[in-house]
Protein backbone atom coordinates (compact mmCIF):
# COMPACT_ATOMS: atom_id res chain seq x y z
CA UNK A 1 0.00 0.00 0.00
CA UNK A 2 1.53 3.19 -1.05
CA UNK A 3 -0.79 5.35 1.39
CA UNK A 4 -3.32 5.11 4.22
CA UNK A 5 -6.95 6.79 2.87
CA UNK A 6 -9.63 6.10 4.24
CA UNK A 7 -13.60 5.77 2.74
CA UNK A 8 -12.75 4.72 -0.25
CA UNK A 9 -15.22 3.38 -2.73
CA UNK A 10 -13.33 -0.38 -2.23
CA UNK A 11 -14.38 0.27 1.74
CA UNK A 12 -17.93 0.63 0.92
CA UNK A 13 -18.09 -2.56 -1.51
CA UNK A 14 -16.42 -4.69 1.11
CA UNK A 15 -17.77 -3.04 4.19
CA UNK A 16 -20.46 -2.48 3.51
CA UNK A 17 -22.14 -3.84 0.61
CA UNK A 18 -20.91 -7.32 1.46
CA UNK A 19 -18.78 -7.54 -1.49
CA UNK A 20 -16.05 -10.34 -1.55
CA UNK A 21 -13.60 -8.86 -3.21
CA UNK A 22 -12.81 -4.80 -3.61
CA UNK A 23 -9.41 -3.77 -5.25
CA UNK A 24 -8.38 0.13 -5.21
CA UNK A 25 -5.86 0.48 -8.33
CA UNK A 26 -2.90 2.67 -7.87
CA UNK A 27 -1.10 3.97 -10.74
CA UNK A 28 2.52 4.13 -11.33
CA UNK A 29 3.75 6.84 -9.25
CA UNK A 30 6.21 6.98 -5.89
CA UNK A 31 4.89 10.68 -4.42
CA UNK A 32 6.36 12.68 -7.25
CA UNK A 33 3.24 14.03 -9.37
CA UNK A 34 0.62 12.87 -7.98
CA UNK A 35 -2.51 12.37 -9.85
CA UNK A 36 -0.90 14.00 -12.63
CA UNK A 37 1.45 11.40 -14.56
CA UNK A 38 3.68 12.64 -17.43
CA UNK A 39 2.48 11.72 -20.43
CA UNK A 40 5.74 9.20 -20.99
CA UNK A 41 3.73 6.83 -17.94
CA UNK A 42 0.12 7.20 -18.86
CA UNK A 43 0.71 4.04 -21.74
CA UNK A 44 2.99 1.94 -19.21
CA UNK A 45 0.56 2.37 -16.28
CA UNK A 46 -2.44 1.50 -18.86
CA UNK A 47 -0.59 -1.80 -19.43
CA UNK A 48 0.40 -2.73 -15.92
CA UNK A 49 -3.33 -1.85 -14.67
CA UNK A 50 -4.96 -3.61 -17.45
CA UNK A 51 -2.47 -6.89 -17.09
CA UNK A 52 -3.33 -6.76 -13.39
CA UNK A 53 -7.11 -6.99 -14.23
CA UNK A 54 -7.00 -9.32 -16.70
CA UNK A 55 -4.84 -11.78 -13.77
CA UNK A 56 -7.12 -10.91 -11.59
CA UNK A 57 -9.90 -12.03 -13.53
CA UNK A 58 -8.28 -15.23 -14.78
CA UNK A 59 -8.13 -15.97 -11.41
CA UNK A 60 -11.56 -15.22 -10.12
CA UNK A 61 -12.43 -17.62 -13.31
CA UNK A 62 -10.12 -20.31 -11.93
CA UNK A 63 -11.36 -20.20 -8.65
CA UNK A 64 -15.33 -19.94 -9.57
CA UNK A 65 -15.10 -22.25 -12.23
CA UNK A 66 -16.19 -19.90 -15.27
CA UNK A 67 -15.42 -20.24 -18.54
CA UNK A 68 -14.74 -17.43 -20.74
CA UNK A 69 -18.03 -17.12 -23.15
CA UNK A 70 -17.14 -15.89 -26.60
CA UNK A 71 -16.84 -12.44 -27.54
CA UNK A 72 -19.83 -10.47 -28.53
CA UNK A 73 -19.40 -8.83 -32.00
CA UNK A 74 -19.37 -5.65 -32.67
CA UNK A 75 -21.92 -4.50 -34.92
CA UNK A 76 -22.43 -0.59 -37.04
CA UNK A 77 -24.70 1.50 -34.43
CA UNK A 78 -27.15 1.58 -36.83
CA UNK A 79 -28.13 -2.23 -37.08
CA UNK A 80 -28.60 -2.28 -32.48
CA UNK A 81 -31.71 0.58 -33.47
CA UNK A 82 -34.96 -0.86 -32.25
CA UNK A 83 -37.56 -0.66 -35.07
CA UNK A 84 -39.99 2.29 -35.20
CA UNK A 85 -43.70 1.39 -35.15
CA UNK A 86 -45.50 3.87 -37.08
Amino acid sequence: MADAAAGGSEDFAKGIAGIKYSYCMELRDTGKHGFILPPNQIVPSGVETFAAVKSMAEDMMRIYNVSPTPPIPVTDKAETKPAVDN
